[in-house]
């Protein structure tokens, strides 16, 4: 007999597909050199963003991805990472 899929289980395959398609659609974007089609993979891109926050937010709710709260010294850190390396960018 087949196992069964769980609810939990069908949200991590929604989660993971969804991870796929964004990065996908990420590629499509970077890679396009049609502005109409560049303009609709920024678009599907987004959706996608949007309705993977969902899931997760979903999923996360009923404790099926529990994540780690980073710390005000780890999130400094890395908004000062952002902060380098967008004036780095930005000189260029």
């Amino acid at each position: 007999m087949p196992a069964k899929l769980n609810d939990q289980d069908l949200m991590q395959l929604l989660l993971s597909d969804h991870k796929a398609s964004a990065q996908h659609m990420l590629m499509c974007v970077l890679e396009c050199a049609n502005d109409a089609l560049r303009t609709d993979c920024q678009n599907i891109l987004n959706k996608t963003l949007d309705h993977q926050k969902q899931i997760w937010q979903a999923m996360n709710q009923r404790g099926w991805y529990q994540v780690q709260a980073a710390t005000v010294q780890e999130l400094a850190r890395v908004q000062n990472q952002i902060n380098q390396a967008t004036q780095q960018l930005q000189m260029q």
